[in-house]
């Protein structure tokens, strides 16, 4: 188990602020976040590299604040493997235990760990002659072998090959679990993340910004700082008209979009003013940020039944340009139907684009799907 209370790090004019998490034991944190935004100072942190200003770190309940780094029994895979090119393989393992003499117990511990990442045929192998993957094992093994009582991994796929990586992802999260080894991994790399985290954070500006199951980070972000991170698209200033139940009707550029209010609370200050005379009176504590993922923006095909839940945001639209990736499509889309005819990104297969017969120029029925409409905090 780590965890972590009120953390406090400056180094130089950066600062962690007030870092709080829990990771228990056989859990995967994964802690996603942009370039400089924290995530390796808090390793550091963790670690005893870096010296804390407030707060208090433990593993397995006991403090480990003021521990100096070779006291904290903490593995590290750092980004670049960090392997000795003078030591073959078995020696650069065998490292890990500080043990220079061969003795039985560490060439045991040594072939265990290796038949376990299946890299026991390369104990004699010079480190100049494995691949990336290779090489991120023997790193690895380096970091288990002392039975650490945490792993931390600093983006441990940088540096392997993009088609080897989503399969090692599920390799690494079925070894770690097999060891119970509670482990925090860092990456900006969002797929990566989603894959392979049983719980997961995001740091931004050194602060945790949200933390949570993958799916509610990726569905429901908190704030407009993780949408952006997340490469949400369609984050705007709206005002909030009305509330009906579980309905709020928000209008943005003149267009009216209802939304579900139990995808987030409204904050206090957002108060719904009354409608007087059938019309709403609107001040600024009634503007919310928001996002519709693009995603939830759907096509209609022509001459097909709208599914009900579609019907209540249902406009007009003209597609402005398209772009296409391996297997997705993404699509500027402008609202024809009413207001000041605002502009919206859609994302969807490939396919669909070719089986609807779309171009650009086209002018075609669009709708949000309302699970898909995210009330942001800030």
């Amino acid at each position: 188990m780590l965890k972590i209370e009120n953390l406090h790090c400056k180094i130089g004019n950066f600062y962690l602020k007030n870092i709080n998490l829990e990771i228990r034991k056989t859990e995967y944190f994964v802690l996603l976040g942009p370039t400089g935004s924290g995530k390796t100072t808090l390793l550091k942190c963790i670690l005893g590299l870096n010296k804390i200003t407030s707060g208090k770190i433990f593993t397995d309940d006991k403090e480990i604040t003021n521990f100096p780094p070779e006291k904290r029994n903490i593995g590290f895979l750092p980004q670049n493997y960090l392997l000795f090119p003078n030591m073959n393989v078995f020696e650069n393992i065998a490292f890990g235990l500080k043990i220079k003499k061969k003795s039985d117990e560490t060439k045991n511990e040594v072939i265990k760990i290796a038949k376990l990442l299946n890299i026991g045929t390369l104990l004699n192998r010079g480190i100049n002659n494995l691949s990336g993957g290779e090489a991120q094992r023997v790193s690895l093994a380096r970091a288990l072998v002392i039975k650490p009582k945490v792993l931390l991994l600093d983006e441990p796929f940088s540096a392997i090959h993009e088609g080897l990586k989503s399969e090692l992802w599920f390799e690494l999260k079925n070894i770690l679990k097999t060891l119970q080894i509670p482990t925090v991994h860092i990456t900006h790399n969002l797929d990566e993340g989603y894959a392979v985290a049983d719980k997961m954070g995001v740091i931004i500006d050194g602060k945790l910004a949200q933390q949570g199951y993958p799916n509610e980070i990726f569905s429901k972000p908190e704030n407009s700082a993780v949408a952006g991170f997340l490469g949400l698209k369609n984050i705007f200033e709206g005002q909030i008209i009305s509330q009906d139940g579980q309905k709020i009707l928000l209008e943005y550029k003149g267009i009216k979009i209802i939304a579900d209010s139990n995808i987030k609370k409204l904050e206090i200050g957002q108060k719904i003013n009354p409608v007087r005379d059938g019309v709403s009176r609107r001040d600024i504590s009634n503007k919310v940020k928001f996002c519709i993922r693009p995603d939830a923006i759907k096509v209609i095909k022509a001459g097909y039944l709208i599914r009900e839940e579609l019907k209540e945001n249902l406009f007009d639209a003209q597609i402005i340009s398209s772009y296409f990736f391996s297997d997705t499509c993404i699509m500027k889309l402008r609202i024809l139907s009413g207001g000041e005819h605002p502009v919206f990104s859609a994302r969807f297969p490939s396919l669909i684009y070719k089986r609807y017969n779309l171009s650009d120029g086209l002018k075609i029925k669009i709708a949000f799907w309302k699970e898909g409409i995210i009330m942001l905090t800030k």
